[in-house]
């Protein structure tokens, strides 16, 4: 997702393409609406893009983002080949100081303990959730809670998946 940060999706797009496991990752990018006005913003849109989306797994990745090393995504598919292919993995997204999920990663999600990038959803779980996806900033903990609630449980792996400036969300200065 992104909106008005080009340097940051510039960075956000390397950290995608330097993968070890490149040809693996489908990457669409989203506008993300968030101060356009517009009543959706992010989260009540993704059901918009649900069809483009093919992989075998789903990570919402912001463009403030960026995939900490080149071989997260060989890591994962990894783990999901030898878990076989869970339903949802949890792993550690830096936000600034602060690291996400907060507390337990496999107990229930408690709002502001969670953060979107920590879950990478099997994409057929992810298509059955994208109701749950609210119009409100924290639509990624109704995400998350709407999963915990049908019985999803994650599995987790412990890596730093990706990192980002704290409080987010903002435009690039221009200058």
């Amino acid at each position: 997702t992104t909106y008005l940060r080009p340097k940051a999706l510039a960075r956000n797009l390397a950290s995608v393409g330097r993968q070890t496991e490149a040809r693996a990752i489908e990457q669409v990018v989203l506008p993300d609406h968030v101060g356009l006005g517009l009543p959706e913003g992010l989260f009540g849109r993704l059901p918009l893009y649900v069809d483009a989306v093919h992989g075998r797994y789903v990570n919402v990745l912001s463009d403030d983002d960026a995939l900490v090393a080149e071989n997260v995504v060989a890591q994962l598919n990894k783990f999901v080949t030898k878990h076989k292919d869970p339903p949802l993995v949890l792993v550690r997204v830096r936000k600034g100081d602060v690291e996400f999920p907060k507390g337990q990663p496999v107990r229930m999600p408690v709002e502001g303990d969670v953060d979107l990038g920590s879950y990478i959803v099997r994409q057929d779980i992810w298509r059955m959730f994208m109701w749950a996806y609210s119009v409100r900033y924290q639509g990624d903990y109704d995400h998350a809670l709407a999963m915990h609630a049908a019985g999803i449980t994650p599995m987790f792996l412990d890596l730093l998946w990706a990192d980002g400036p704290a409080g987010g969300g903002r435009p690039e200065e221009t200058l």
